[in-house]
């Protein structure tokens, strides 16, 4: 009786973890849902997931300049950022310094927004504890993939039109 009482209790912690944070897309249950952020970028202005997912779904990368499978990916995200323009991208620097950040995009070429989550309120909102990752983003706020270690061009653009409906040039 104690121990299904201390199971039950352990259950509605759990569940009720991520209750105060607002949540965009489905309210299924069952359904994987993004949670919502404002984000300031490096180059200024901010960027909103829920406004982003009123236009389109979105690619979310967790990265950082000290990570060398970061490192790796990030000119493959920048391609595929390029070659579909019917996803959004957001870069996400986690345990990074701005100046570090921007540095490394400025030397890569990056366009996409990139920003810094200095105060972890992201990553933890998502549960990053391995980098890179990368998640994809239905418009209707759905997490249909979410990718731990480094992207390459081909198997990113292939997951987006396989998980998104979304096709190169579209």
């Amino acid at each position: 009786m104690i121990a299904a009482a201390a199971i039950a209790l352990a259950l509605a912690a759990y569940f009720s973890a991520g209750a105060d944070r607002p949540i965009v897309g489905s309210p299924d249950p069952d359904a994987r849902v993004a949670t919502d952020f404002k984000v300031d970028l490096i180059d200024g202005g901010s960027f909103t997931l829920s406004a982003v997912l009123a236009d389109r779904p979105v690619v979310i990368n967790f990265w950082a300049s000290w990570c060398p499978p970061c490192r790796q990916e990030m000119p493959d995200l920048e391609q595929v950022s390029r070659d579909v323009p019917g996803v959004r991208f957001i870069g996400i620097a986690i345990d990074d310094t701005e100046s570090n950040a921007a540095s490394y995009v400025r030397q890569i070429g990056v366009t996409y927004p990139i920003a810094v989550d200095a105060n972890y309120a992201i990553s933890d909102a998502y549960g990053i504890n391995v980098l890179p990752q990368t998640w994809l983003v239905t418009r209707n706020g759905t997490i249909v993939r979410t990718i731990q270690g480094a992207v390459t061009r081909e198997s990113l653009t292939a997951y987006i039109e396989q998980d998104l409906g979304v096709s190169a040039g579209n």
